[in-house]
C-alpha cells in the first residue's frame, strides 16, 4: 500500500523531457553538498548537459535573474575581527542581568530586547586569548569553560555600539553591538543566519517543464556570475539543464572542476552508462529505468550529478523522467501522515553487488527510506 502511494505521488509530480534521450555517455558524481537526494529527499541528483537544443525551446522561460550569495571574506585580525565590525544603526541603551535564569537581557536603540546566557556569552568571547580571528574560531579550551560563570560588571562603550563583560574570574570580554544583535537568538535573527548558509528552495512538480532552470555550457565555463547563477538554481530547484556542451567524452569534468573536487566511487570518478550484454547494474540494461537516487548504499552521498548525454537515442521511449523527492514526501507526510512515519522510521537494506570496470563490489547499508 505504501509503495503505491509512492508511485502515485512521484508519476503525478514527474516532470518528463522528450527531448532527453535514453542516455550513453559518461557521467560524474561531483560532490559539493553534504545533503543527498535519497529516495525522498531533495532531488539534487541530475544536472545534464545537452549537446543540442531544447526542442520545446518556445515553452522555456528563463528564471529571473538571482539575487548573488553573500560572500563573507576573512582575510585578517585588523580588518575582519569581528570586534572591529560595527553597525551605526545599531546601538545598546541597556543591559541587565538575571542570576537567577543565567540571562543577560540587552535592550536596543529600536526598542526591543534580547536575551543571551551567560554561558553562551562566555564561550563565545571575542578577544584574542578566546577567538582566533583569522580562522574565525574560538581557541579557549572548553574543558576550562565555567558553567556557572556570571558577570561581575557590565559597561556599555562608544555610546551604545559595544558591551563590556568582565567575568567572575575576572576575564574581560567586549561585544560588537552589531554582532550581539545579528547572533540573538529570536526568530528573525535565526532565519537571516540560516540565508548565509542555503537559499530557501522551491519544489515543484510537472510544471517545472514550462519554467525549466537552464544554462550555457559555454559561459559556465568563462563566466563566474553565469556560474554563481548557475549554483544558485541548482540550489534552489535542485536540477538545471545545461544546453551547448560538446557531444564528447571529457566535458562532465571540466565544469565539474570548475566547482569543486570530484569524489570516487566504486565505479571510479567518470563511468559510462550504456547498454551491457552481462549487465551488473539496471542503468547497464536497454529498457526503462524507473525514478530513482543513485547510491543509496553509501553513507556519504553525493550532493550533485553530472549526466552529459554524448549519444542521442533515436528511437521510440528514452524520454528522461525527473521527480522533486522532498515535494512527494511533503505530501505523504500531509496526505498519509502514519505512513510517511513508517517510512522514516523503518530501517531498510540497501546495497550494490556486482563487477564493474574497477573490479568487485559489495556496498551495504542499512537506513530508512526517507532520512
Amino acid at each position: 500500500m505504501i509503495m503505491h502511494l509512492l508511485r502515485k505521488l512521484l508519476v503525478r509530480g514527474a516532470a518528463k523531457s522528450p527531448s532527453l534521450r535514453q542516455w550513453s555517455g559518461s557521467s560524474t558524481r561531483l560532490y559539493i553538498n553534504a545533503s543527498f537526494p535519497f529516495l525522498l529527499s531533495r532531488p539534487r541528483l541530475p544536472m545534464l548537459l545537452s549537446s543540442r537544443t531544447y526542442e520545446a525551446e518556445h515553452l522555456v522561460n528563463k528564471l529571473p535573474k538571482l539575487q548573488k550569495i553573500r560572500t563573507l571574506e576573512v582575510s585578517g585580525i585588523d580588518k575582519d575581527h569581528p570586534a572591529r565590525k560595527t553597525s551605526p544603526s545599531v546601538k545598546i541603551t541597556g543591559v541587565a542581568m538575571s542570576h537567577k535564569t543565567g540571562m543577560l537581557e540587552v535592550s536596543w536603540k529600536e526598542g526591543k530586547t534580547d536575551i543571551f546566557p551567560y554561558v553562551w556569552l562566555r564561550d563565545n568571547c571575542l578577544c584574542p586569548a578566546c577567538f582566533h580571528a583569522a580562522s574565525n574560531s574560538r581557541i579557549h579550551p572548553i574543558k576550562d569553560l565555567d558553567l556557572s560563570t556570571q558577570p561581575q560588571t557590565l559597561q556599555v562603550l562608544e555610546e551604545g555600539k559595544q558591551l563590556e563583560i568582565v567575568w567572575t574570574d575576572g576575564h574581560r570580554a567586549v561585544y560588537p553591538a552589531a554582532w550581539l544583535y545579528s547572533h540573538a537568538f529570536n526568530e528573525t535573527q535565526r532565519l537571516a543566519q540560516a540565508r548565509k548558509f542555503r537559499l530557501n528552495r522551491s519544489y515543484w512538480g510537472a510544471e517545472l517543464l514550462k519554467n525549466l532552470p537552464q544554462a550555457s555550457f559555454h559561459e559556465l565555463l568563462i563566466d563566474d556570475s553565469a556560474l554563481l547563477s548557475w549554483l544558485q538554481q541548482l540550489e534552489i530547484m535542485g536540477f538545471v539543464l545545461v544546453t551547448g556542451a560538446p557531444a564528447e567524452p571529457g566535458q562532465v569534468r571540466r565544469l565539474a572542476e570548475r566547482v569543486a573536487f570530484i569524489k570516487k566511487t566504486h565505479y571510479g570518478e567518470e563511468f559510462t552508462v550504456k547498454a551491457k550484454s552481462d549487465p551488473s547494474n539496471v542503468a547497464y540494461l536497454s529498457g526503462t529505468l524507473q525514478l530513482h537516487a543513485d547510491l543509496p548504499y553509501y553513507e556519504y552521498k553525493p550532493g550533485v550529478q553530472f549526466i552529459h548525454c554524448v549519444v542521442q537515442y533515436e528511437g521510440t521511449g528514452g524520454e528522461s523522467l525527473l521527480a522533486d523527492a522532498v515535494h512527494v514526501a511533503h505530501q505523504l507526510k500531509t496526505l498519509y501522515p502514519e505512513k510517511y512515519s513508517i517510512l522514516t522510521q523503518t530501517p531498510v537494506d540497501w546495497f550494490d553487488k556486482g563487477v564493474d570496470e574497477l573490479g568487485e563490489f559489495y556496498k551495504i547499508l542499512q537506513i530508512p527510506m526517507i532520512w
